[in-house]
């Protein structure tokens, strides 16, 4: 069989199927499958071994049966590089890549980092590859989050300046000065968990996806714990839900040590990234203290 005859079968499974395995997971697969080869160099005229064959059948049946094509790989660029992926914590999203690019942007000198429910520990170990002079405790509740970001830490020779800490948001770390706290913090309302692809429902830890009724739990969480964390002037980097941007706006607005900076949207032109800023004690004197009318 050759390489054209088997990525047509696959699209007819999938139609056959009514799944939502696309031609361009099933070349993803089958490019992993022949030793990662470039998928765009696949050629239709080339025959297959038949254990190759085989192989690929054995992964596009679980790809149709709701398994990420990230899982089935077992690995994914983010910000360029190359992560391990599976199930123990959130697949990398383009729109975190946005989230790290700002941090980057608005706090270009930021030593001390500090990553809040950091996953696979994709977003503090692209920061420190990006400020080599940099160090970063991240935090998750999971400790099998914290082991495959400890993985992804190794395998881009970072581990020197990261520290690996298990914990319920920050309830576990003593308050320090960090220049800029990032997070990609659960923000789906439990209410949308029907409406998901199986890829994210299924497969994604429900504990990443879910943050009570209204979807705002661990932002609202976020907000009231992370001031004492923050060096006078620091900056909080987080990522909200579809249709968040002014229910975040406001819960910002209502915290006196905060100040609101801006939401950017991601690529889909969706508001995704929220920027606040931890006001300095000069600033909030400035606020404060009201002018003085005389007698």
């Amino acid at each position: 069989m050759t390489i054209g005859e088997l990525l047509k079968e696959a699209a007819e499974r999938a139609a056959k199927a009514g799944a939502d395995g696309s031609l361009w997971d099933a070349r993803l697969l089958l490019a992993h499958v022949l030793g990662g080869v470039p998928p765009l160099a696949l050629d239709p005229r080339q025959t297959l071994d038949e254990a190759i064959v085989v192989r690929f059948r054995s992964f596009w049946e679980r790809r149709l049966g709701g398994a990420p094509v990230q899982h089935l790989i077992g690995e994914w660029d983010f910000y360029g590089r190359t992560f391990r992926v599976d199930g123990r914590a959130l697949v990398p999203r383009p729109e975190t890549e946005i989230l790290v690019q700002l941090a980057l942007k608005e706090a270009p000198d930021a030593k001390r980092l500090l990553d809040a429910g950091t996953g696979s520990g994709i977003i503090a170990i692209t920061c420190l590859l990006e400020r080599p002079e940099a160090r970063a405790v991240a935090l998750d509740i999971s400790l099998d989050a914290l082991a495959l970001a400890r993985q992804n830490g190794a395998l881009h020779a970072v581990l020197p300046r990261l520290s690996l800490l298990a914990s319920d948001w920050l309830t576990a770390l003593a308050p320090a000065p960090f220049d800029v706290i990032l997070s990609n913090p659960p923000y789906l309302a439990i209410g949308e968990s029907p409406h998901l692809p199986p890829t994210v429902r299924d497969h994604d830890p429900r504990r990443a996806l879910f943050a009570g009724e209204d979807g705002l739990a661990a932002i609202r969480q976020l907000l009231a714990t992370a001031a004492p964390y923050l060096a006078p002037g620091g900056l909080l980097v987080f990522e909200i839900g579809f249709g968040q941007g002014e229910a975040v706006r406001s819960e910002i607005l209502a915290r006196p040590a905060w100040r609101f900076l801006k939401i950017e949207p991601d690529l889909e032109g969706i508001p995704r990234i929220c920027l606040a800023r931890l006001e300095s004690a000069a600033e909030r004197v400035s606020r404060i203290r009201k002018p003085w009318t005389g007698s």
